[in-house]
């Protein structure tokens, strides 16, 4: 079994670097540089090698996303190395100097990641297009993950076997060095080679297509009840609050960006399914504008309380930002929907907005 896993990791890491090789270069030397810091050989300061982790990881999601952009629109190998390079070091040179820049490096490796989703439809393609994308990419990158997961911990339980059966003794750094290599190079590399490579293929939204048929039952019967009874403690917690005027507590705000981001997710997973969804998904579409009041507001109270007492961070400033982002698509969302029948009907949309409520919000 681990044989025939590792022929097809191989496979398809060759598929990767040979597509898109400057990204591969990256993730490469990356393991490199993690293998010597786990033997202890690394001649780099810890801060130096800090900046060498985050510029490569910066270099390699910045590469792929100039690959998916000149790749989408049929461009040459030239080009699309010339854009990748160009681009990755771009970014690359934005978090090496980050003492300069003044950029945070959490929120703009995020950001990276996240542009890597929309790289290949930058001002092209459909709505139908790019989400169909996203879903093939996420479906690639959670496949890569399972495989590498299975690939290191049967590794691991072999040499733990040798140990614990034969008495050989194998040192824990061969640990480290398994899954630091399988989660920084063999990994990504994986995934690189499963990115889908025709970007605008739509998907036929009917009971016979199985992998819509699977989100659905994900939307339906786990991501809509879920996300109801979070929105039901949020507003219990709010209204304590109100009943007991007391102060909210110091993770409130993640707790409530943590129910923003899966209330984007889901938005975005479920709204091309609305003609198949069941009311448990429909009622969430249409009502989820509405729920997010009570939480934004618990939000921000929170913030003004914590900034009068305790002044401005990155961290408040990043939970202010999302809530603000969020209110904003909460109101967008109203207006676009406002039209709009819990069948999910919306035969006025284009009067709202000229692109129609889905490609408006996906713009």
């Amino acid at each position: 079994m681990i044989s025939r896993l590792i022929r097809i990791l191989l496979g398809a890491a060759i598929d990767g670097i040979q597509r898109f090789p400057l990204t591969a270069i990256a993730l490469v030397l990356l393991a490199v540089i993690a293998n010597l810091d786990i033997a202890d050989l690394n001649i780099l300061s810890r801060s130096v090698s800090f900046q060498t982790y985050t510029s490569l990881a910066a270099f390699s999601m910045a590469s792929l996303v100039g690959y998916l952009i000149m790749d989408s629109r049929s461009a040459g190998r030239v080009n699309q190395n010339a854009a990748a390079l160009l681009i990755g070091l771009s970014a690359g040179s934005l978090v090496w100097f980050i003492g300069d820049t003044g950029i945070a490096e959490a929120p703009f490796l995020a950001g990276l990641a996240g542009a890597v989703l929309v790289g290949a439809h930058w001002f092209r393609g459909t709505s139908a297009g790019f989400w169909y994308f996203v879903i093939r990419l996420l479906f690639a990158a959670g496949l890569a993950f399972i495989a590498v997961l299975v690939f290191a911990a049967g590794l691991s339980a072999i040499f733990a076997s040798l140990d614990y059966l034969f008495g050989i003794n194998v040192p824990g750094r061969i640990y480290e060095h398994v899954w630091a290599v399988s989660l920084i190079a063999a990994g990504p590399l994986f995934a690189l080679g499963r990115i889908p490579r025709d970007f605008d293929v739509l998907p036929i939204i009917d009971g016979s297509n199985h992998g819509i048929a699977g989100l659905r039952l994900l939307s339906d019967y786990l991501a809509a009840p879920m996300l109801a009874v979070y929105a039901l403690i949020l507003h219990a917690y709010a209204l304590k609050i109100v009943i007991t005027g007391d102060v909210p507590q110091g993770q409130i705000g993640w707790m409530v960006i943590g129910y923003g981001m899966l209330i984007i997710f889901f938005w975005k997973l479920m709204l091309p399914l609305q003609e198949v969804l069941t009311v448990s998904g429909r009622a969430f579409l249409r009502f989820w504008p509405y729920v997010v009041v009570v939480p934004m507001g618990l939000l921000f109270y929170a913030l003004w309380l914590r900034i009068g007492d305790y002044g401005m961070t990155p961290d408040r400033y990043f939970l202010a930002a999302f809530g603000g982002l969020m209110s904003i698509f909460a109101k967008i969302e109203k207006l676009a929907a406002g039209c709009c029948t819990i069948d999910g009907d919306c035969p006025a949309a284009g009067k709202f907005w000229p692109l129609g409520r889905e490609e408006y919000i996906n713009q």
